[in-house]
């Protein structure tokens, strides 16, 4: 196996448990890998792991933007209310915002509306909540895997700098490409 498909094999072993959280009915889990999921592909996006949050959320979203566009502006919502009310919400509060109310396949938030099975209400409006549907969600995060995998971004040495800052490799002794060995 090449070195360098291992950031992918990591990252599909969580597209993997995000499958499994929305088989199994854990939606709000599924949600929650998710938007992991994408955070850590930003991160090595742009090189560098997460610390700083104007940073981090600006990376974000240029991440979003080139590989998640559908997000970008959708009724009224940028990827700024998606970094500020989905991702830290989930990640920091476990909720979108701070009022949350849980009904039969529905998480409420100030600005979204977390559902699953229902496709066709994917990024509509509702009670003035823009609709995230779970599988779409999900979809989309294969696809922007798809994407990032094979775009060259990836296959330069900018990811090897992130994993250095991880202190997982010296990137200054890998030749040409691959990752070498990771330890993280």
């Amino acid at each position: 196996m090449k070195d360098e498909t291992k950031l992918k094999e990591h990252v599909d072993i969580f597209i993997d448990e995000m499958k499994r959280c929305s088989n199994g009915g854990a939606k709000a889990g599924a949600f929650l890998i998710g938007v992991c999921v994408i955070d850590t592909m930003a991160s090595f996006y742009k090189a560098r792991l997460l610390g700083n949050h104007k940073k981090d959320m600006r990376q974000f979203r240029a991440f979003m933007h080139k590989y998640m566009s559908r997000y970008s502006t959708r009724n009224g919502f940028t990827t700024e209310y998606f970094y500020k009310y989905v991702r830290c919400g989930l990640v920091h509060k476990l909720s979108l915002s701070d009022k949350v109310s849980s009904g039969s396949n529905n998480f409420v938030t100030g600005k979204f509306l977390l559902t699953d099975n229902r496709p066709d209400d994917h990024f509509k409006k509702r009670n003035g909540r823009v609709v995230l549907n779970l599988e779409n969600f999900m979809a989309d995060i294969e696809l922007a895997r798809d994407k990032f995998f094979s775009d060259d971004v990836y296959h330069n040495n900018i990811l090897w700098k992130a994993f250095e800052g991880a202190g997982c490799i010296d990137a200054s002794t890998l030749p040409g490409t691959g990752f070498g060995e990771l330890s993280c």
